[in-house]
């Protein structure tokens, strides 16, 4: 009972705070089934390793609950440039989830690419403002030094990407 409570309260965190864009819920909403976002998302999709990920994050739409997928399209979707799927890999490393230890660099670090890599456009600019928002949020449980070892792991992240 008291595990099925924790995920509950996370899944509600979820929503929450990764906040689907717009054009995830419309995806969502639309019925795309998970075996046709797995193939999109094994063919490098980044919106759909990201949907899939949220869908595995949440238990949804098919996908079990399985955080160590979550975090596995993540990967994929961070690494083809979706901030959102970044900023999820940062929730997740602030809340210690799935094998992720709590680790507030990094978070930090995640949520700084995010920033980065967020497009000038409505679904960027809230990824944006959210990773702004959750690096405030963190700022004051870290060190100075932290802070920029989280950054200068960003920026030799970008600098690859």
């Amino acid at each position: 009972m008291k595990i099925r409570i924790l995920i509950l309260r996370f899944a509600a965190y979820l929503v929450i705070a990764i906040g689907f864009s717009v054009s995830s819920l419309n995806a969502l909403a639309s019925g795309t089934g998970t075996e046709d976002l797995i193939n999109m998302a094994e063919d490098g999709n980044p919106m759909a390793q990201r949907m899939l990920g949220e869908r595995y994050a949440m238990g949804l739409e098919g996908a079990p609950l399985d955080f160590e997928k979550a975090i596995f399209w993540w990967n994929k979707a961070a690494e083809n440039g979706d901030a959102f799927a970044q900023y999820n890999l940062g929730v997740f490393y602030k809340l210690g989830q799935g094998s992720m230890e709590k680790d507030y660099v990094q978070a930090y670090m995640w949520f700084s690419i995010a920033e980065a890599f967020a497009k000038d456009t409505t679904s960027g600019r809230a990824a944006k403002k959210k990773a702004e928002n959750e690096k405030k949020s963190i700022e004051p449980s870290m060190t100075s030094q932290q802070i920029q070892k989280a950054q200068s792991m960003a920026d030799i992240w970008i600098m690859k990407h």
